[in-house]
């Protein structure tokens, strides 16, 4: 009888419901292509080129993202 009666006293206190809103991140799909990496091979041409290419990736990054 005594859990009972403590169940219902303690029941009366979660009755209440409370609503709780979160922020959800949706993915979305990207049709952006990443442009091909150039080889190494030491020379100052080809470190160049590959500073180009980082910008392109993140150019391209950036368009997907609609980052201004």
């Amino acid at each position: 009888m005594f859990f009972i009666s403590l169940s219902l006293i303690f029941s009366a206190c979660a009755s209440s419901v409370q609503v709780q809103t979160k922020e959800v991140f949706i993915p979305i799909k990207c049709n952006l292509e990443i442009p091909k990496k150039p080889k190494e091979n030491g020379s100052f041409e080809s470190h160049k080129a590959l500073g180009i290419y980082f910008l392109e990736v993140e150019r391209t990054l950036k368009d997907c993202l609609s980052v201004e």
